[in-house]
């Protein structure tokens, strides 16, 4: 859809030029919305892990014991 769409052609002349079927073209094309409109599954949350590590920011001072 990209080349498609930077070539400066309509969609179906560069389908024509490129051997595609338009209708073909068309179902890509909702496909791919389609694909981004959707909003993705949560992830099981007993997978997740969250570390907090200290950064430490100034000087060379050893860290608190």
């Amino acid at each position: 859809m990209t080349q498609c769409r930077s070539s400066g052609l309509t969609d179906r002349q560069w389908c024509i030029e490129n051997g595609i079927s338009v209708s073909t073209f068309y179902y890509h094309v909702r496909a791919l919305r389609k694909k981004a409109c959707e909003v993705p599954e949560a992830t099981d949350t007993i997978m997740q892990k969250q570390e907090v590590v200290q950064i430490p920011l100034w000087g060379t001072e050893p860290p608190p014991s």
